[in-house]
């Protein structure tokens, strides 16, 4: 996975690439039904033009921005806006993900990690058949960002 982190005077924006080794089908589902996002991210669900993200003490309403199918998923992510771009090669699908945040935005380390973690989880999939647990990576990814934040400033 290649990660880079930059930052505008405004905002962060994080861009991961990586590429798995099937088409863009199975990942769409994933991305875009509550059946595939309980497998990687069960707070979420899909309602409509919406994701819900669903806690015991709080819930929020996200709203879809982008949908175009086996392409590009974008949705509001809390006030930042995150995308999956992807595309076909070979029998392979390269996975864009980017996540621009405002630079005020609240616990911006702990978010653009767990998108990070979240991403390898996905990728993980793709490669092992299983979901890695959550907590597996996401100490070395909240220290990349930690040090890219530190860079940035």
């Amino acid at each position: 996975m290649e990660k880079e982190l930059t930052k505008s005077h405004d905002h962060y924006l994080l861009q991961l690439t990586y590429t798995i080794s099937s088409g863009p089908n199975q990942l769409w589902h994933l991305l875009t039904s509550s059946k595939g996002l309980a497998l990687w991210f069960p707070q979420l669900s899909r309602q409509e033009q919406e994701l819900v993200f669903n806690m015991p003490d709080f819930k929020e309403c996200l709203a879809i921005q982008q949908e175009i199918k086996n392409q590009l998923f974008s949705f509001d992510w809390f006030g930042a806006v995150n995308s999956f771009a992807f595309r076909e090669e070979k029998g392979k699908t390269l996975v864009t993900f980017t996540e621009k945040s405002p630079s005020h935005f609240p616990n911006l380390e702990r978010d653009l990690a767990g998108w990070i973690n979240q991403n390898r989880r996905l990728e993980s999939y793709f490669k092992t058949g299983k979901i890695p647990d959550i907590m597996e990576s996401f100490m070395d990814c909240q220290e990349w960002v930690r040090q890219e934040i530190q860079k940035n400033c």
